[in-house]
């Protein structure tokens, strides 16, 4: 399964809400790298600008709340470890 959630905000407003499906699968053997990518299309109306946020993934259950009470939401960074060292 390689279906990502994603939504797009043009202010307040969802312009984009659905899942995507990786479409390229970049294979670096050297750097034994793997990466995926996920694309949409959103038209713009005027200025790139214009788009305000975008959820990767399913929202939280307080970036919902956030959303629906009006209210701004900072999502901390995430902390990756790569083969259990800290």
């Amino acid at each position: 399964e390689t279906t990502l959630p994603i939504t797009i905000f043009r202010g307040r407003e969802k312009c984009f809400e659905q899942a995507a499906v990786a479409d390229t699968v970049i294979v670096d053997c050297e750097a034994r790298v793997l990466s995926l990518v996920w694309r949409v299309e959103v038209a713009v109306k005027k200025h790139i600008s214009e788009f305000s946020m975008a959820w990767v993934g399913s929202p939280t259950d307080a970036m919902q709340r956030a959303y629906d009470e009006g209210r701004g939401y900072v999502r901390a960074a995430a902390t990756v470890t790569l083969g259990g060292e800290h």
